[in-house]
C-alpha cells in the first residue's frame, strides 16, 4: 500500500472509531453475538427455527440465548405468539453494527407483525423491502453485555413492564434509548435496544481483535518510506516535481475528504462505484424525479431495490451533514429509512498548478417506496385514493410527527411538511421525508430567531415575511392541519372550509366539504380529520394543539385541553440550532427525503 493512502486510511479509521455509544451504535471494531425478540407467528420448534435461521443461529446457539439446558427437548412444540430470542452476528464497522438478520414490519393495530429472515435470502433476492436488525457491541455501565433488539408490536407498551420483563432498571432502559420520558407512548414499529447484563450462559459476548496494531506497522513502514522518497527528491530534480505536485494534490483531497467524513461518523458508507454500477452510471432511465438542487435514482444494491438521492455540490458540507444526522438518526415506521451516503471527492487543476479546485459529489441513499408521494394520487383524477386508505395516511404522518416532536431527544423540526414530502409504500403506510430543511433542537432557547423556510401554501403564516422570524412545533402543526384538510377535501381551500362549516371548528356537518369524488367514507373519521385539520390550521398559533392531543383527539376523540400559551405547553422545550445553516437542496420533494 502506498504511504500516502495507508496515511489516509489510518486517519479514516480513527474519525469513525470515535464515534460517540448510543443506541444500536459501535464505539469500535468488534464482533460479538447479539439477538433478537421474535415473536413466532405459527406453532413450531426449536429444530425448525434452527433450521430457518442457518447458518446465523445454531441449535446450540437458540438454546443458550434461551438459557435452556443443552439436554432441552428440541422437537417439544413452541406456542404461537412466544417471545424466542433468535441469535446472530454483529459486526462492528465505521460506527455502526451489521447483522446477519434483517426484519420487516407491517399492518396496524392488533394485526402488526414482525417477520424475521436471514441476509442470505435477502441478498438471493427472495425478500424485497428489508432492513437490517440494528445491533451494537458496545459495554453498558462498564460492563459487558448482550444487545436484544425489542421490536414495539403493540402501541402504548410500557417501558416500566418492558424493563421489569428482563430485569432492567427503568431509568437504565430510557437512557439506553435516548427516551425522555416514561410517560411516552411507544409506537408499533418502535425498536429498544434492550441491555442484558445476565442469564447469558455458554453464549458469551466474543470480541476479536481489531487490526489497529497492523495500521500502526504499517503507518511506521510508510514513515521509512516517505524518509527515503525525500532523499531521492533531493538528487533527482524532475521526481521533486512531481512528488510535490502528488502531495499537494493529496493534501487537497485529504482535507475535504476529512471535511466530509467528519459529520457523517456512524453511517455506512457505500463506494461510488457501487451507486454508478446499480444506476447505470446514473442514466435517466433509473432517473425517479428531478429538482433544481439534486436528483433520486432508483438502483438495486446487494438485491435490495434502493432510492439514491444525488445532491449537487453547490450546498454546503454543515447541509449534507446536517440531513445526514437528523435522517440518521431516527427509528420510526412512518419516516422513511436511510441506507447509508456516499461522497466522492475529485482535485481538479486550477489555473495554477499549486492551486486547486475541488469537486464533491454527495449521496444519501433510502428505502425504496414504490407507491411514489402523496400528492400524485390526491391529484390522480383516474384513480381516486379511497377513504380508508386516506385515515392510514392521515395517522401515519401522525404518527411520524409525535415521534419528532416529543420522542426524539433533542426533538427535531421538520419545516416542510406537504404531500409532496409524504411518500406511500406498497401498502399505503405513510412515510415523511425530504429532511433537507429540518432542524435539531439546541437547549437554550424556546424557539429561534431564523430565516423562514418551507413551502407556500402550508406554511404558518406567522413566518411569512422578511428577514427573520420565530420558528417551533407549532409551525409544524400548522403545515399538518393543511395536509389534514388537502387529504379530506383535496381541491378546497381552508377558507372555504371554514365558511362551508359556517366559521367553526367544532360543527359536526361534514357534507359539501369532502372531496366530492369520494363516495364512501365514515363520517366520524372524516369529522376528526376535518375538525383537527382546521384547528391545527388556525391563525393563532396558541389555539393549535400539540402533536400528542392532536393524536388522542384522532384516534379516541378525546376533547382538546384549553388554549396553549406558547412552546412551554408541549413539555420539553423544542428549540432549532440556531448555528446549523438552512439546507439548500431539499427541493427534490417530489421524491425522496
Amino acid at each position: 500500500m502506498p504511504p500516502l493512502a495507508a496515511a489516509l486510511l489510518l486517519l479514516l479509521w480513527a474519525a469513525a472509531s470515535s464515534a460517540s455509544a448510543a443506541s444500536f451504535t459501535c464505539a469500535k471494531p468488534s464482533t460479538c453475538r447479539s439477538a433478537v425478540a421474535y415473536v413466532v407467528p405459527i406453532a413450531t420448534t426449536y429444530e425448525q427455527l434452527a433450521s430457518r435461521f442457518s447458518p446465523t443461529a445454531t441449535l446450540q446457539h437458540l438454546l443458550a440465548a434461551n438459557q435452556l439446558p443443552p439436554h432441552t427437548d428440541t422437537s417439544k412444540v413452541i406456542p404461537a405468539k412466544t417471545a424466542v430470542r433468535i441469535p446472530f452476528r454483529c459486526r462492528c464497522a465505521g460506527g455502526v453494527g451489521q447483522s446477519d438478520l434483517e426484519m420487516y414490519t407491517g399492518g396496524r393495530g392488533d394485526d402488526y407483525f414482525m417477520e424475521v429472515v436471514t441476509a442470505n435470502n435477502v441478498a438471493a433476492g427472495k425478500y424485497y423491502g428489508w432492513r437490517p436488525l440494528p445491533c451494537s457491541c458496545d459495554k453498558v455501565d462498564g460492563s459487558n453485555v448482550m444487545h436484544l433488539a425489542y421490536v414495539i408490536l403493540r402501541t402504548g407498551d410500557n417501558t416500566s413492564e418492558i424493563a421489569a420483563m428482563y430485569g432492567l432498571r427503568e431509568s437504565t432502559l430510557l437512557r439506553i434509548n435516548n427516551i425522555t420520558s416514561s410517560q411516552l407512548l411507544l409506537r408499533q414499529g418502535h425498536i429498544l435496544d434492550i441491555p442484558l447484563f445476565q442469564g447469558m450462559g455458554t453464549w458469551s459476548r466474543v470480541h476479536y481483535i481489531s487490526t489497529h496494531r497492523e495500521r500502526r506497522l504499517d503507518e511506521g513502514d510508510s514513515a521509512v518510506t516517505a524518509s527515503k522518497v525525500i532523499n531521492i527528491v533531493k538528487v533527482v530534480v524532475p521526481v521533486v516535481t512531481i512528488l510535490v505536485y502528488l502531495v499537494t494534490t493529496w493534501c487537497y483531497w485529504k482535507s475535504a475528504r476529512n471535511s466530509l467524513s467528519s459529520g457523517a461518523n456512524g453511517f455506512m458508507e457505500f463506494s461510488y462505484s457501487d451507486l454508478a454500477c446499480a444506476t447505470n452510471k446514473f442514466s435517466r432511465d433509473a432517473l425517479l424525479g428531478e429538482g433544481k438542487f439534486g436528483a433520486v435514482y432508483k438502483a438495486t444494491l446487494k438485491g435490495q431495490v434502493v432510492a439514491v438521492k444525488k445532491i449537487k455540490a453547490e450546498g454546503k458540507l454543515e447541509d449534507f451533514h446536517r440531513e445526514l444526522q437528523t435522517v440518521g438518526n431516527t427509528r420510526h415506521e412512518n419516516l422513511v429509512d436511510l441506507k447509508g451516503w456516499c461522497g466522492k471527492v475529485r482535485v481538479i487543476d486550477g489555473k495554477t498548478w499549486w492551486k486547486r479546485v475541488i469537486k464533491v459529489e454527495l449521496f444519501l441513499v433510502f428505502e425504496f417506496i414504490p407507491n411514489g408521494d402523496l400528492e400524485r394520487h390526491l391529484d390522480n383524477s383516474n384513480q381516486v385514493l379511497s377513504w380508508d386508505k386516506r385515515y392510514k395516511i392521515v395517522k401515519g404522518i401522525g404518527s411520524a410527527l409525535h415521534y419528532l416532536h416529543h420522542e426524539c431527544n433533542p426533538c427535531i423540526l421538520h419545516r416542510d411538511i406537504k404531500p409532496g414530502n409524504i411518500l406511500l409504500d406498497e401498502y399505503f403506510n405513510a412515510k415523511l421525508g425530504d429532511f433537507g430543511l429540518s432542524m435539531i433542537t439546541s437547549k437554550n432557547r424556546a424557539t429561534v430567531v431564523t430565516t423562514a423556510v418551507g413551502s407556500v401554501g402550508y406554511m404558518d403564516p406567522q413566518l411569512m415575511k422578511h428577514g427573520v422570524v420565530e420558528f417551533n412545533r407549532k409551525s409544524d402543526v400548522y403545515s399538518f392541519g393543511i395536509v389534514l384538510l388537502k387529504i379530506a377535501c383535496t381541491n378546497k381551500s381552508r377558507e372555504e372550509v371554514w365558511q362551508m362549516r359556517g366559521g367553526s371548528e367544532q360543527q359536526v356537518q361534514v357534507d359539501g366539504v369532502v372531496d366530492d369524488r369520494l363516495r364512501f367514507f365514515d363520517r366520524t373519521e372524516m369529522e376528526r380529520v376535518v375538525v383537527l385539520g382546521l384547528k391545527c390550521s388556525h391563525s393563532e398559533e396558541a389555539q393549535r394543539p400539540s402533536m400528542q392531543d392532536a393524536m388522542k383527539f384522532l384516534e379516541d376523540g378525546q376533547e382538546f385541553p384549553p388554549i396553549t400559551q406558547g412552546d412551554d405547553s408541549y413539555g420539553v422545550p423544542c428549540t432549532v440550532n440556531e448555528e446549523a445553516p438552512m439546507m439548500t437542496h431539499g427541493d427534490v420533494s417530489s421524491c425522496y427525503p
